[in-house]
């Protein structure tokens, strides 16, 4: 019988720390990501992204990542009023299943 569950063990403490670092892998991909989005965006000059802080999950059963009061400022025209979206919060997740 030990013969048996010893190598299950195994097999389990591997895939678990594998998981772990694949979530913690995309996890930061996901942050990585959406900040260069930000920066490209914001680069044309005429939209403005601002964010208070972001957050990674701590389940171990999905990757997510929060963006804490996203706001997108555009300035469509020199003329027009800017418009301006504000969300408190934003969330990129991917999941187990």
């Amino acid at each position: 019988m030990r013969a048996i569950i010893k190598p299950l063990l195994t097999v389990v403490v591997v895939v678990a720390i594998a998981w772990l670092g694949l979530r913690w892998y995309a996890q930061q991909q996901m942050q990585a990501g959406f900040i260069a989005w930000a920066n490209g965006l914001s680069s044309g000059g005429d939209v403005q992204v601002s964010y208070d802080s972001i957050e990674r999950s701590g389940s171990p059963l999905a990757a997510m990542v929060m963006v804490n009061n996203l706001r997108l400022v555009v300035q469509p025209g020199p003329a027009a009023a800017p418009l301006s979206i504000t969300l408190p919060a934003f969330a990129l997740k991917i999941d187990a299943a």
